[in-house]
Protein backbone atom coordinates (compact mmCIF):
# COMPACT_ATOMS: atom_id res chain seq x y z
CA UNK A 1 0.00 0.00 0.00
CA UNK A 2 1.38 3.12 -0.99
CA UNK A 3 2.12 6.75 0.88
CA UNK A 4 -0.78 8.51 -1.02
CA UNK A 5 -3.14 5.71 -0.14
CA UNK A 6 -3.77 6.92 3.25
CA UNK A 7 -5.23 10.07 1.70
CA UNK A 8 -7.41 8.55 -0.62
CA UNK A 9 -11.10 7.17 0.15
CA UNK A 10 -10.91 3.40 -0.36
CA UNK A 11 -12.75 2.02 -3.56
CA UNK A 12 -16.14 0.64 -3.66
CA UNK A 13 -16.30 1.38 -0.04
CA UNK A 14 -17.83 3.60 2.81
CA UNK A 15 -14.46 4.01 4.54
CA UNK A 16 -13.21 7.45 4.33
CA UNK A 17 -9.26 8.24 3.43
CA UNK A 18 -7.13 6.78 6.97
CA UNK A 19 -5.78 10.54 7.37
CA UNK A 20 -9.54 12.26 7.93
CA UNK A 21 -11.07 8.75 9.77
CA UNK A 22 -12.24 8.70 13.01
CA UNK A 23 -8.86 7.40 14.91
CA UNK A 24 -7.43 10.18 12.90
CA UNK A 25 -9.60 12.79 13.62
CA UNK A 26 -9.28 12.13 17.08
CA UNK A 27 -5.66 12.48 17.23
CA UNK A 28 -5.79 15.66 15.14
CA UNK A 29 -8.49 16.83 18.26
CA UNK A 30 -5.65 15.53 21.21
CA UNK A 31 -3.07 17.85 19.49
CA UNK A 32 -4.74 20.65 19.31
CA UNK A 33 -5.54 20.26 22.93
CA UNK A 34 -2.08 19.74 23.78
CA UNK A 35 -0.80 22.28 21.64
CA UNK A 36 -3.31 24.69 23.89
CA UNK A 37 -1.81 23.17 26.81
CA UNK A 38 1.76 23.62 26.40
CA UNK A 39 0.76 27.22 25.26
CA UNK A 40 -0.67 28.19 28.57
CA UNK A 41 1.92 26.88 30.64
CA UNK A 42 4.72 28.09 28.52
CA UNK A 43 3.56 31.34 28.68
CA UNK A 44 3.41 30.82 32.71
CA UNK A 45 6.22 28.76 33.62
CA UNK A 46 9.03 29.77 30.67
CA UNK A 47 8.28 33.31 30.26
CA UNK A 48 11.89 33.91 29.07
CA UNK A 49 10.96 31.90 25.68
CA UNK A 50 8.57 33.86 24.80
CA UNK A 51 10.32 37.17 25.25
CA UNK A 52 8.94 40.49 23.70
CA UNK A 53 6.69 41.88 20.82
CA UNK A 54 8.92 43.41 18.42
CA UNK A 55 6.52 44.00 16.12
CA UNK A 56 4.49 46.80 18.17
CA UNK A 57 5.54 50.53 17.53
CA UNK A 58 4.10 54.01 17.64
CA UNK A 59 4.34 54.90 13.98
CA UNK A 60 1.96 51.95 13.12
CA UNK A 61 -0.22 52.55 16.33
CA UNK A 62 -1.02 55.96 15.24
CA UNK A 63 -1.41 55.21 11.48
CA UNK A 64 -4.34 52.21 12.34
CA UNK A 65 -5.96 54.02 14.98
CA UNK A 66 -6.07 57.23 12.36
CA UNK A 67 -7.21 55.03 9.55
CA UNK A 68 -9.59 53.68 11.62
CA UNK A 69 -11.20 57.28 12.70
CA UNK A 70 -11.07 58.43 8.92
CA UNK A 71 -13.21 54.88 7.98
CA UNK A 72 -15.74 56.15 10.58
CA UNK A 73 -16.11 59.92 9.38
CA UNK A 74 -13.75 61.22 12.28
CA UNK A 75 -10.79 63.94 12.56
CA UNK A 76 -7.57 62.13 12.90
CA UNK A 77 -5.79 62.80 16.21
CA UNK A 78 -2.11 64.29 16.16
CA UNK A 79 0.65 62.78 18.05
CA UNK A 80 1.53 64.42 21.37
CA UNK A 81 4.79 63.96 23.43
CA UNK A 82 3.27 64.97 26.45
CA UNK A 83 0.48 62.52 26.59
CA UNK A 84 3.39 59.62 25.24
CA UNK A 85 5.30 60.52 28.12
CA UNK A 86 1.85 60.06 30.45
CA UNK A 87 1.48 56.87 29.03
CA UNK A 88 4.78 55.22 29.47
CA UNK A 89 4.76 56.51 33.13
CA UNK A 90 1.45 54.45 33.73
CA UNK A 91 2.72 51.37 31.57
CA UNK A 92 6.21 51.52 34.18
CA UNK A 93 3.57 51.98 37.08
CA UNK A 94 2.08 48.80 36.08
CA UNK A 95 5.43 46.69 36.18
CA UNK A 96 6.89 48.43 39.32
CA UNK A 97 3.16 47.64 41.25
CA UNK A 98 2.78 44.62 39.31
CA UNK A 99 -0.79 45.40 38.33
CA UNK A 100 -2.95 45.46 35.25
CA UNK A 101 -5.72 47.81 35.34
CA UNK A 102 -7.19 51.48 35.17
CA UNK A 103 -7.07 52.14 38.13
CA UNK A 104 -3.66 51.15 40.81
CA UNK A 105 -4.63 49.06 43.69
CA UNK A 106 -2.90 52.01 45.77
CA UNK A 107 -6.35 54.35 43.51
CA UNK A 108 -3.28 55.93 40.98
CA UNK A 109 -5.90 56.60 37.98
CA UNK A 110 -4.87 57.62 34.65
CA UNK A 111 -5.81 61.22 35.24
CA UNK A 112 -3.03 61.48 37.46
CA UNK A 113 -0.27 60.63 35.18
CA UNK A 114 -1.62 62.89 32.30
CA UNK A 115 -1.91 66.06 34.83
CA UNK A 116 1.54 64.87 35.98
CA UNK A 117 3.20 65.33 32.43
CA UNK A 118 2.28 68.37 32.16
CA UNK A 119 -0.96 68.08 29.66
CA UNK A 120 -3.86 70.27 31.54
CA UNK A 121 -6.74 68.56 29.68
CA UNK A 122 -10.32 69.21 28.96
CA UNK A 123 -11.12 65.34 27.53
CA UNK A 124 -8.83 62.86 27.93
CA UNK A 125 -9.13 58.64 28.06
CA UNK A 126 -7.36 55.33 28.12
CA UNK A 127 -6.92 51.77 25.96
CA UNK A 128 -4.56 49.16 27.61
CA UNK A 129 -3.36 46.19 25.69
CA UNK A 130 -0.94 43.56 26.16
CA UNK A 131 0.42 39.94 25.34
CA UNK A 132 0.02 41.27 21.29
CA UNK A 133 2.24 40.41 18.81
CA UNK A 134 1.64 43.29 16.22
CA UNK A 135 0.25 47.03 16.34
CA UNK A 136 -2.67 45.76 13.83
CA UNK A 137 -3.81 42.92 16.57
CA UNK A 138 -3.75 45.75 19.48
CA UNK A 139 -5.90 47.97 17.42
CA UNK A 140 -8.41 45.29 15.81
CA UNK A 141 -8.89 44.49 19.37
CA UNK A 142 -10.00 47.32 20.24
CA UNK A 143 -12.12 47.98 17.93
CA UNK A 144 -14.03 44.47 18.68
CA UNK A 145 -14.93 45.76 22.20
CA UNK A 146 -17.72 48.96 22.02
CA UNK A 147 -16.31 50.49 24.92
CA UNK A 148 -12.86 50.30 23.33
CA UNK A 149 -14.02 51.37 19.79
CA UNK A 150 -16.16 54.21 21.17
CA UNK A 151 -13.07 55.56 22.94
CA UNK A 152 -10.87 55.25 20.54
CA UNK A 153 -13.00 56.86 17.75
CA UNK A 154 -14.69 59.73 20.03
CA UNK A 155 -14.56 62.96 18.43
CA UNK A 156 -13.61 65.62 21.44
CA UNK A 157 -10.23 63.97 20.92
CA UNK A 158 -7.26 65.84 19.31
CA UNK A 159 -4.43 64.44 20.86
CA UNK A 160 -3.00 61.06 21.35
CA UNK A 161 -0.04 59.48 22.88
CA UNK A 162 1.39 55.64 23.14
CA UNK A 163 3.79 53.96 25.17
CA UNK A 164 5.09 50.45 24.13
CA UNK A 165 6.90 49.11 27.34
CA UNK A 166 8.35 45.49 28.36
CA UNK A 167 8.21 44.11 31.38
CA UNK A 168 7.65 41.24 33.71
CA UNK A 169 3.44 41.57 35.01
CA UNK A 170 2.67 38.59 37.12
CA UNK A 171 5.65 36.49 36.95
CA UNK A 172 5.66 36.55 33.23
CA UNK A 173 7.41 39.11 30.28
CA UNK A 174 5.40 40.79 28.11
CA UNK A 175 5.08 43.74 25.94
CA UNK A 176 2.34 46.75 27.52
CA UNK A 177 0.41 49.20 25.29
CA UNK A 178 -0.79 51.83 26.76
CA UNK A 179 -3.02 54.34 24.46
CA UNK A 180 -3.69 57.91 25.56
CA UNK A 181 -6.27 60.56 24.45
CA UNK A 182 -6.82 64.30 24.72
CA UNK A 183 -7.55 67.45 24.42
CA UNK A 184 -6.67 70.97 26.07
CA UNK A 185 -8.70 72.54 28.23
CA UNK A 186 -10.61 75.35 26.62
CA UNK A 187 -14.14 74.66 26.30
CA UNK A 188 -16.19 72.59 28.30
CA UNK A 189 -14.71 69.38 30.96
CA UNK A 190 -15.59 66.42 30.46
CA UNK A 191 -12.52 63.30 29.93
CA UNK A 192 -13.72 59.32 29.59
CA UNK A 193 -12.02 55.89 29.92
CA UNK A 194 -13.39 52.45 28.76
CA UNK A 195 -14.22 49.37 30.88
CA UNK A 196 -12.85 49.20 34.24
CA UNK A 197 -12.47 52.80 35.39
CA UNK A 198 -14.87 54.77 37.64
CA UNK A 199 -17.40 56.98 36.50
CA UNK A 200 -16.99 60.28 38.50
CA UNK A 201 -18.46 64.51 37.83
CA UNK A 202 -15.43 66.72 40.02
CA UNK A 203 -17.01 70.45 41.05
CA UNK A 204 -14.02 73.35 41.57
CA UNK A 205 -12.18 71.79 44.28
CA UNK A 206 -11.21 68.19 44.12
CA UNK A 207 -12.74 65.86 46.04
CA UNK A 208 -12.22 62.09 46.94
CA UNK A 209 -12.39 59.61 43.91
CA UNK A 210 -14.96 56.67 44.35
CA UNK A 211 -13.82 52.94 44.02
CA UNK A 212 -13.28 51.89 40.52
CA UNK A 213 -16.20 50.66 38.79
CA UNK A 214 -15.85 48.32 35.76
CA UNK A 215 -17.47 50.55 33.11
CA UNK A 216 -16.34 53.51 30.44
CA UNK A 217 -15.23 56.64 32.92
CA UNK A 218 -16.67 60.69 32.44
CA UNK A 219 -14.29 62.94 34.76
CA UNK A 220 -14.14 66.70 35.04
CA UNK A 221 -11.10 68.67 36.78
CA UNK A 222 -10.36 71.95 38.27
CA UNK A 223 -7.83 74.10 36.12
CA UNK A 224 -4.56 72.54 37.36
CA UNK A 225 -1.38 74.60 37.83
CA UNK A 226 0.99 73.41 34.76
CA UNK A 227 3.54 71.18 36.09
CA UNK A 228 6.77 70.75 34.08
CA UNK A 229 8.48 67.73 34.63
CA UNK A 230 11.18 66.51 31.72
CA UNK A 231 10.95 62.64 32.11
CA UNK A 232 14.06 61.25 30.63
CA UNK A 233 13.25 59.96 27.11
CA UNK A 234 14.16 56.18 27.21
CA UNK A 235 14.48 54.07 24.10
CA UNK A 236 12.21 50.50 24.45
CA UNK A 237 14.56 47.49 23.27
CA UNK A 238 13.25 45.37 20.50
CA UNK A 239 14.19 42.35 21.39
CA UNK A 240 13.02 39.56 19.06
CA UNK A 241 11.23 36.84 21.22
CA UNK A 242 13.28 33.44 21.73
CA UNK A 243 10.64 31.64 20.33
CA UNK A 244 7.38 33.19 19.06
CA UNK A 245 4.66 30.42 20.23
CA UNK A 246 1.76 32.10 19.42
CA UNK A 247 2.11 32.69 15.94
CA UNK A 248 3.68 29.16 15.76
CA UNK A 249 0.30 27.32 17.25
CA UNK A 250 -1.43 29.50 14.85
CA UNK A 251 0.10 28.78 11.87
CA UNK A 252 0.21 25.11 12.85
CA UNK A 253 -3.61 25.04 13.50
CA UNK A 254 -4.23 26.89 10.24
CA UNK A 255 -2.21 24.47 8.01
CA UNK A 256 -3.70 21.43 9.70
CA UNK A 257 -7.34 23.23 9.16
CA UNK A 258 -6.56 23.53 5.51
CA UNK A 259 -5.50 19.75 5.19
CA UNK A 260 -8.68 18.32 6.47
CA UNK A 261 -10.60 20.58 4.89
CA UNK A 262 -8.51 19.71 1.65
CA UNK A 263 -9.30 16.07 2.32
CA UNK A 264 -12.41 15.98 3.20
CA UNK A 265 -13.39 17.94 -0.05
CA UNK A 266 -11.59 15.44 -1.84
CA UNK A 267 -13.47 12.86 -0.38
CA UNK A 268 -16.54 14.58 -0.92
CA UNK A 269 -15.71 15.23 -4.37
CA UNK A 270 -14.75 10.98 -5.10
CA UNK A 271 -17.45 9.57 -3.14
CA UNK A 272 -19.82 11.77 -5.28
CA UNK A 273 -18.09 10.49 -8.67
CA UNK A 274 -19.16 7.04 -7.27
CA UNK A 275 -22.03 7.83 -6.05
CA UNK A 276 -21.14 6.77 -2.25
CA UNK A 277 -22.56 8.18 1.09
CA UNK A 278 -20.21 8.24 3.70
CA UNK A 279 -21.80 10.65 5.92
CA UNK A 280 -22.23 9.63 10.05
CA UNK A 281 -22.66 11.24 13.15
CA UNK A 282 -19.51 10.55 14.62
CA UNK A 283 -18.04 12.40 11.52
CA UNK A 284 -19.78 15.13 12.25
CA UNK A 285 -18.85 15.36 16.36
CA UNK A 286 -15.35 14.81 15.38
CA UNK A 287 -15.85 18.14 12.99
CA UNK A 288 -17.39 19.37 15.66
CA UNK A 289 -14.90 19.16 18.05
CA UNK A 290 -11.69 19.55 16.08
CA UNK A 291 -13.36 23.24 15.18
CA UNK A 292 -13.74 23.83 18.63
CA UNK A 293 -9.94 22.98 19.58
CA UNK A 294 -9.08 25.25 16.32
CA UNK A 295 -11.39 28.04 17.85
CA UNK A 296 -9.15 26.97 21.30
CA UNK A 297 -5.78 27.37 19.08
CA UNK A 298 -6.41 30.92 18.66
CA UNK A 299 -8.08 31.96 21.94
CA UNK A 300 -5.55 31.48 23.40
CA UNK A 301 -3.18 32.98 21.04
CA UNK A 302 -5.11 36.46 21.30
CA UNK A 303 -3.41 39.34 23.90
CA UNK A 304 -5.62 40.54 26.43
CA UNK A 305 -7.46 44.44 26.12
CA UNK A 306 -8.50 46.75 29.05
Amino acid sequence: MSFLSNFLPVKNSRKRAKAISQPALFGYIFFLVALIATTSVVKIKLPGILGYASNINTSDLLKFTNEKRAQNGVKEVVLNDTLSKAAEAKAKYMFEHNFWAHVAPDGTEPWDFIIGSGYDYMYAGENLAKDFQTSQGVIDAWMGSPSHKENLLNSNYDDIGFATVNGTLSGYETTLVVQMFGRKRGASQVAAIPEVAAVEVKPQEVVETPAPVEEPIALVLPPQEEITTTPEEEEIPITLPAFDIYSFSKTISFVLALFVAGLFALDGYLASKRNEFRLSGHTFAHVAMLIAALIGVWYVSVGTIL
